[in-house]
């Protein structure tokens, strides 16, 4: 039998796409291949893991944009240094990049001719799929049919920036199939345009399955770790979640180990100094720890804590509360749609840390709390 053959563009550093690909593990009705968005180095859980998928290698020209490479080839000089930041500057995305990456994807396209594309993200991987078929449309070959995944702050936040808003309208028009991970996401979709028979697929969180190790009931009062989503940047707000730690009563807090994962350096100095300053315990867990690691810190976490400005439902958020930690999350995300408000978590303004630091006070102190279930309300 003929194999079906599917195409993902996506990030192929994401632990999200690696868990994906699993759900292709072992079942011989499948061609899957993917193809990256940037230049990155893929999830080291491919090779660990998942050995499913084909991951194209393209040629590093932006390696040779590197002033680091280009010292190493004794190719450096004052005239390439001012062109270099030229070159990489843009607001959102790399523009010289992506123009290589479509190129390269055209060509992979009518090579592989797949007959699904599906592309993971808005902003990175449908924006290229859109230009690249675009493109394919003015020739002969017929496009695949074209699935869409809306991860986090896709359509969320980019619909209030005009620019974006035009071309998610565009992405929205031209995929035959859209996936969302929540009901929210859904909404804002049709009402820029999409119309309901695109909206066959359920919602879903992006990594498509939960770890089936997130069993195995710690008692509450037994759990000695806080976690912290360390976000920081653009979106992310882990540093007012450390802050709201760092405003709780010590003495009660020396029980408990402060576990940061996911950090920017950023995020590292400042809980590296409020940790020698007051005496906090904590652990920063290293960015290529894989999914197995985490979900044992959640087993044994009385609190999760994700603060970000903007966010779709996030995994980490789902695990936290599956392995029965509580969860305080920001109201940017679409935390409502799995926690019921003082219920089974903790739905916050991101900026409020007075308020934060009132409920770890709440949940650290009252040690007759019930485990939180992964249940919708």
């Amino acid at each position: 039998m003929e194999k079906i053959k599917i195409l993902f563009v996506c990030m192929t550093d994401s632990i999200h796409v690696v868990k994906y690909m699993r759900v292709f593990e072992n079942d011989e009705r499948f061609d899957v291949r993917l193809f990256p968005v940037y230049f990155t180095t893929p999830h080291k859980m491919f090779t660990k893991d998942v050995n499913v998928v084909d991951i194209y290698h393209i040629n590093k020209l932006i390696k040779f944009l590197s002033p680091k490479y280009m010292m190493k080839c004794k190719l450096y000089n004052p005239i390439i240094n001012s062109i270099i930041p030229l070159l990489r500057k843009s607001t959102d995305v790399n523009v010289f990049e992506n123009k290589l990456f479509e190129k390269k994807l055209y060509k992979e396209i009518l090579k592989f001719k797949p007959d699904y594309i599906h592309s993971m993200e808005f902003q990175h991987a449908s924006y290229m799929v859109d230009n690249v078929r675009n493109e394919i449309l003015n020739g002969e070959y017929k496009f695949p049919r074209w699935i869409v995944s809306n991860w986090g702050s896709d359509i969320y936040l980019y619909q209030h920036i005009p620019r974006h808003l035009s071309k998610i309208k565009c992405i929205l028009n031209n995929c035959n199939d859209y996936i969302s991970e929540c009901e929210r996401d859904v909404n804002i979709a049709k009402r820029l345009g999409l119309h309901e028979d695109k909206i066959k697929l359920p919602i879903i969180p992006n990594s498509g399955w939960f770890h089936n190790n997130m069993g195995g009931y710690i008692p509450n009062n037994e759990r000695k770790y806080i976690i912290v989503k360390g976000y920081q940047g653009w979106s992310g707000r882990s540093f007012n979640a450390i802050e709201a730690i760092k405003n709780y009563n010590h003495d009660i807090l020396k029980d408990y180990t402060i576990i940061l994962y996911s950090c920017s350096d950023d995020v590292k100095l400042l809980m590296n100094y409020y940790g020698s300053k007051y005496n906090i315990n904590y652990k920063i867990v290293p960015n290529d720890t894989d999914n197995e690691t985490l979900i044992n810190y959640f087993k044994n976490a009385k609190l999760y804590i994700g603060l970000g400005i903007s966010d779709g439902i996030s995994t980490s958020l789902i695990e936290a509360m599956g392995c029965g930690a509580i969860p305080i999350q920001s109201n940017t995300s679409c935390a409502n749609e799995w926690i019921t408000n003082t219920r089974n978590g903790f739905i916050v303004n991101p900026y409020e840390i007075g308020c934060i630091t009132s409920i770890i006070e709440l949940v650290l102190k009252n040690k007759c709390l019930n485990k939180i279930c992964l249940t919708k309300y």
